[in-house]
C-alpha cells in the first residue's frame, strides 16, 4: 500500500508495525525456512502480493479524497496497534501452535 500513501510518517508506521511484530516476524520466517523451499517461499510470496494488489485495486482506482482518507484510516490502525498481529488470532494461531516435523 505504500504505492497509495507516500510519506515520512507512513515509513515511520511501518517501521513501528514492525518492531512491534518482529518477534512474530522472526518466527515465521524460520518455520518458512525450515519447511519450504525458496521457490516455494517465492511462490507465496508472489501470490500474497498478487492477492494484496488486487484488494487494493479498488482504491487505487478511487478519487484522490478517497485514497487520502483510506491512506488516513489505514495509518491510524496501524499507529494504534490495530493492525498488529497479535490482535489477528486466526492468522497468529496457525505459526503459535507449528510444531516441527521430526525426522
Amino acid at each position: 500500500w505504500r504505492a497509495l500513501c507516500d510519506g515520512c510518517s507512513v515509513i515511520f508506521l511501518n517501521l513501528e508495525l514492525l518492531q512491534r511484530n518482529g518477534a512474530i516476524l522472526e518466527t515465521k520466517q524460520q518455520v518458512l525456512t525450515r519447511e519450504f523451499d525458496a521457490t516455494q517461499q517465492e511462490r507465496m510470496e508472489a501470490g500474497a502480493n498478487a492477492r494484496t494488489e488486487e484488494l487494493l485495486a479498488p482504491i487505487q482506482k478511487g478519487q484522490l479524497f478517497a485514497r487520502m482518507k483510506w491512506c488516513d484510516q489505514a495509518m491510524d490502525e496501524i499507529n494504534s496497534g490495530k493492525m498488529d498481529l497479535q490482535n489477528m488470532p486466526s492468522l497468529l494461531k496457525p505459526l503459535l501452535n507449528y510444531r516441527p516435523r521430526s525426522g
